[in-house]
């Protein structure tokens, strides 16, 4: 039996990015100003919600109140993202 895997962000290939892997983090602390790590808990095979809802949980907020902030933890993860791999790119770029 073959399986056909998509591997949209290339995640499952190459592994995260540490500006991808620091975006879930920032975004913690910008939304409920609370700071923690990623070592919290196992984000192998997890998407970013479901991750970002497990740190949240692990630091004592209920899970009503973590889900109704998702959609802001989602844009302080994008806003993040974007900005630190622009500056990645503008480095590369300037370093050819």
């Amino acid at each position: 039996m073959k399986i056909l895997l998509f591997d949209l962000d290339w995640t499952l290939i190459k592994g995260g990015n540490k500006e991808h892997l620091d975006s879930f983090t920032y975004s913690i602390e910008k939304v409920f100003n609370l700071k923690t790590s990623l070592e919290k808990i196992d984000i192998q095979g997890k998407i970013d919600s479901q991750i970002l809802l497990e740190l949240v949980i692990s630091k004592k907020i209920n899970y009503s109140k973590a889900r109704e902030k998702l959609p802001d933890l989602i844009k302080e993860m994008e806003k993040y993202f974007l900005k630190k791999q622009l500056l990645v790119n503008v480095f590369q770029y300037l370093t050819l």
